[in-house]
């Protein structure tokens, strides 16, 4: 039975069929699957559908329910095959999509092309330049770069629709969009160097490369972005989604404590340039262990997520949760994944944490925080680590903040203490957000920001040597 939509599901199908191209910018949880299964029942043509490789059966799942009659192929492994006669539907994913091009290409010439979260393709790496030298003399050609955006830059140049679908367009900087928006119509938006310096005051570096100066000419910018983004606001979607109670907890200066023998290693393999970056953060995540581990045990009711940025970190809170959990109740069920984990175990992992209904599950953003579905179920996410970029602060956020959640209320708390390393990266994420904030007048971005701006400006200060 086809399923109900909302409004703005509605507008967003009919953008996509009437313009031939749109990206739908959905906050995460808010049902851009079942938009883009609209569009595929509206057109009624052969789809290919590019997704991340944990989703595709997901992708699958919410076409099925609202179009029952629709037959689809899902590619799987690095052997291509022929796509078998009366598909409707492919769905395959960016790792092997460059296995099964030739395959996709001849199954249909002009397909919907719908890419879903699209801030992976956002890549400008697509020709490789090469200097030839035969007896014409010495010139400059540019060649195919056979990477996974190349393939997905040529299925988009056939295809007769195009939709995108991403809640964070912005990975990093504005610089993120060109590629996207290029996808959508390769004429009007061109070259990347020419979109950096109109609207990002790119100039030249003095090492090579492009230096940026700043957001430039953004009254144009939103003008041109205006008929290809369908923008939908957390406001539009709330009346469906758990109450979000977001704030920060700050670790008081005098409970933060470093490790002296393990902070004198972590400063010798920083001095020597070994591992430098890893020994830097772990040093700086080290100060706010003990107290992140305490606040942990102190928000055990329900089923509680923890996302971390760094692999080695996470695995420490792990091992040290196991420990202490047990010994408060060993009825609690505990669990933890990373991105060694295999895309079978984690929707194992997921089943299990959700068959507890007091369970811990300890995760890194990177393996957890993108295209994992049935987190919607959680009571507390804490932020052990604050990521970095707009992208991973969003869709992290996103997976307890989404439709279907069983939850009335969901606590969201970013962990923040002087000196830490969430500390240093709020700076970093603050800027970045701002520039998103900027360009397309997102109310949820200003609120967060509001949120973290309220911090201390001395949370940043002390990263690696202060008291």
């Amino acid at each position: 039975m086809t399923r109900k939509l909302t409004p703005y599901q509605e507008a967003g199908a009919a953008q996509v069929v009437q313009r031939k191209s749109a990206l739908f910018f959905w906050p995460p949880g808010s049902g851009k699957t079942l938009g883009a299964a609209e569009v595929i029942k509206q057109l009624g043509i052969p789809t290919v559908v590019i997704t991340l490789a944990p989703t595709r059966k997901q992708f699958a799942r919410e076409i099925v329910s609202h179009t029952p009659h629709c037959s689809i192929f899902i590619t799987t492994g690095e052997t291509a095959e022929p796509i078998p006669e009366g598909t409707d539907v492919v769905i395959t994913s960016y790792e092997i999509l460059p296995n099964w091009f030739n395959s996709i290409q001849e199954w249909s010439k002009h397909p919907l092309l719908i890419i879903d979260e699209s801030h992976k393709a956002k890549s400008w790496k697509r020709v490789k330049r090469t200097v030839v030298e035969d007896e014409l003399g010495t010139r400059v050609e540019y060649q195919p770069l056979y990477n996974q955006v190349y393939y997905v830059s040529q299925l988009a140049e056939a295809a007769s629709y195009r939709l995108l679908m991403t809640a964070t367009p912005v990975a990093k900087d504005i610089s993120d969009l060109w590629a996207q928006l290029n996808y959508m119509n390769r004429f009007e938006w061109k070259s990347s160097v020419d979109f950096i310096v109109r609207y990002l005051g790119a100039v030249a570096g003095p090492h090579g490369g492009f230096v940026y100066t700043g957001l430039t000419n953004q009254d144009e910018l939103k003008a041109r972005l205006a008929p290809y983004i369908h923008k939908v606001t957390k406001v539009e979607v709330q009346g469906s989604l758990p109450a979000i109670d977001v704030g920060i907890h700050r670790f008081e200066k005098n409970h933060l404590k470093r490790d002296r023998r393990k902070q004198s290693t972590r400063l010798k393999e920083f001095s020597e340039a070994k591992n430098s970056l890893e020994a830097l953060l772990m040093d700086a995540c080290e100060r706010a262990f003990e107290p992140t581990v305490e606040y942990i045990l102190s928000n055990l009711d329900g089923r509680l997520l923890i996302f971390g940025s760094r692999h080695k970190y996470c695995l420490a809170l792990y091992e040290r949760l196991q420990k202490e959990v047990k010994k408060l109740d060993s009825n609690i069920w505990l669990g933890y994944g990373t991105g060694e984990t295999s895309h079978k175990m984690r929707e194992l992992l997921v089943a299990d944490y959700n068959r507890h209904d007091r369970a811990v599950l300890v995760c890194t953003i990177g393996a957890f925080g993108t295209g994992i579905d049935g987190l919607q179920h959680t009571d507390r996410l804490i932020f052990a680590m604050i990521p970095p970029t707009p992208k991973d602060f969003e869709q992290s956020r996103g997976r307890v903040e989404r439709l279907g959640s069983s939850k009335e209320r969901v606590v969201v708390r970013y962990l923040v203490g002087d000196g830490t390393y969430s500390a240093t990266v709020m700076d970093t994420l603050i800027g970045r957000l701002e520039t998103v904030g900027e360009v397309f007048n997102d109310e949820a971005t200003e609120a967060l920001l509001s949120t973290l701006r309220n911090e201390d400006p001395e949370l940043f200060n002390d990263f690696i040597f202060g008291e």
